[in-house]
């Protein structure tokens, strides 16, 4: 039996589990990034940070300097790589969909395979972000 169909099913049995501590889906998308490589206090963190600062939001994120979003992050280990990595991200989403939900209401069959041709998104984060996000 095909994995997504299974999980399809799962869903549909026991609902969505919330096991991701976020806000919104971005903010799963922007820790599924962070915390590779680094444990959850410090992707916790750069979170707060980059909610300070205004820069929680695709657009935000899209836009700003990769100065701006490595100070959020200094503390982090490969900050700069990280800080290009959401930076890229969001700059995708806003040129490709415009928004988040624009790219989550594409099939669903072809959003893992979609996340997993970016740059810096491996299988376990693309896997992370389907999961909670879809």
């Amino acid at each position: 039996m095909d994995l997504l169909l299974i999980y399809q099913k799962l869903l549909k049995h026991f609902g969505k589990q919330h096991w991701w501590p976020a806000e919104t889906r971005f903010e799963v998308i922007v820790g599924a990034i962070l915390t590779q490589q680094t444990n959850w206090r410090s992707v916790e963190r750069a979170i707060e940070n980059l909610k300070s600062r205004g820069l929680l939001k695709t657009h935000s994120l899209a836009t700003a300097s990769l100065n701006q979003i490595e100070t959020s992050m200094r503390h982090l280990n490969f900050f700069r790589q990280k800080a290009r990595r959401i930076n890229n991200f969001s700059r995708y989403l806003v040129e490709k969909y415009s928004s988040l939900d624009n790219f989550f209401s594409k099939p669903t069959e072809e959003i893992p395979e979609e996340l997993l041709s970016l740059k810096g998104i491996g299988p376990e984060t693309a896997d992370s972000i389907f999961v909670v996000c879809c």
